[in-house]
């Protein structure tokens, strides 16, 4: 994704602490999981309808399908 460690790091923080992922630590490494996907969901869902009504083309969607993405999905 070309993102600089900390910027990772800080975003994953944000979204940790907005309840969407959770991080589990093992060792040294630490691993992040959607806390809840249907939640997730239901805000791209928002963001969308948002988008939409405001006349705006792109589409938080379009990405779902990129093969550098894992939205922890199993």
């Amino acid at each position: 994704m070309h993102l600089a460690q900390s910027t990772v790091s800080k975003h994953l923080a944000c979204l940790r602490d907005c309840g969407l992922v959770r991080m589990r630590i093992e060792g040294r490494s630490s691993w992040f999981s959607l806390a809840e996907p249907a939640r997730l969901a239901d805000l791209v869902e928002a963001a969308d309808a948002l988008l939409s009504a405001s006349g705006v083309s792109p589409s938080l969607r379009d990405h779902q399908d990129h093969p550098d993405l894992d939205l922890g999905q199993e």
